[in-house]
């Protein structure tokens, strides 16, 4: 990456620990408010340094309680979404300007396909190419269907229709984009593959399809062991689909990285404004 990549990227990180910092700033004062003894040390400072801000700069006071208000839609959860969201696309730009300007990436690219090229035992092959499966159209269409069939008879109809909207509307997303890239595949090719190379359709699709999923067992599933245990087994999914298109010669390493940033840029923004129309429909319900 040149210079201006590396500083782009020390501004995201800034940004998140700003972020971290203000958000550690409000739950101690979240704290600091619900105590009914009145605190020394520490905590008496973080008091009177509250106190201060919010004399010295009430705006700045009320604009970072809403920021990243817990309870609400449009606080913390819409803040990490958009540091998300935007973060995600500047990565996604920035793999795309690595691979076309030929710099390290491009470099980097070539040397994985050239490594890759002698390892082909018949095995490994094989696994790649049952794995690779995990991210076909077919598939990720029927794993859809059987999760919004899912969602629907729990009567989670927001969640379907956010599950639809994110898998159904995102592959004209990475269609036009393969578009638009016109980049060719690797030689030497291990599997058929047709269409563009960048960005990887299985890496986005499985990112979108499989990090839904996440979502939902975060909401749907009640032990902590289970959710972790199914978190762990949907991230080795997804990372091995994106290493079959590689190992089996379909796609350039960029290709996946691009997949990856951009589905999970989309499965944030897919969640985001389905969540936004829900607040939106019940305050409407509300003032009727």
């Amino acid at each position: 990456m040149n210079v201006g990549s590396y500083l782009w990227l020390g501004l995201v990180a800034l940004f998140f620990a700003l972020l971290v910092v203000a958000f550690a700033y409000l739950t101690l004062r979240r704290s600091l408010s619900r105590s009914r003894r009145s605190p020394g040390g520490l905590f008496g400072a973080l008091r009177r340094l509250d106190g201060w801000l919010r004399d010295a700069a009430p705006r700045m006071h009320r604009m970072l309680r809403r920021r990243l208000a817990l309870r609400e839609w449009h606080g913390l959860a819409l803040t990490l979404a958009a540091a998300m969201f935007f973060g995600l696309v500047w990565l996604f730009t920035t793999i795309a300007v690595g691979w076309t300007s030929r710099d390290d990436l491009y470099q980097f690219d070539q040397a994985v396909h050239a490594g890759l090229a002698g390892v082909s035992s018949d095995w490994a092959v094989q696994f790649f190419r049952l794995a690779t499966h995990l991210g076909d159209g077919l598939t990720v269409a029927l794993v859809a269907a059987g999760v919004a069939a899912f969602l629907l008879y729990h009567r989670d109809g927001w969640r379907a229709a956010a599950l639809g909207v994110v898998v159904g509307l995102g592959q004209g997303v990475l269609v036009g984009l393969k578009w638009a890239f016109a980049r060719a595949r690797p030689g030497g090719n291990l599997i058929e593959a047709g269409f563009y190379s960048f960005p990887s359709g299985h890496a986005f699709s499985s990112m979108v399809l499989y990090g839904f999923i996440i979502v939902l067992v975060w909401r749907y599933v009640r032990r902590e062991a289970v959710r972790v245990a199914a978190t762990i087994l949907l991230v080795l999914v997804i990372a091995t689909v994106g290493l079959s298109r590689v190992a089996l010669s379909v796609h350039w390493a960029s290709d996946v990285m691009g997949g990856f940033t951009l589905g999970l840029a989309w499965l944030v923004c897919g969640l985001t404004a389905t969540r936004a129309a829900q607040a939106y429909r019940a305050g409407r319900a509300g003032r009727c």
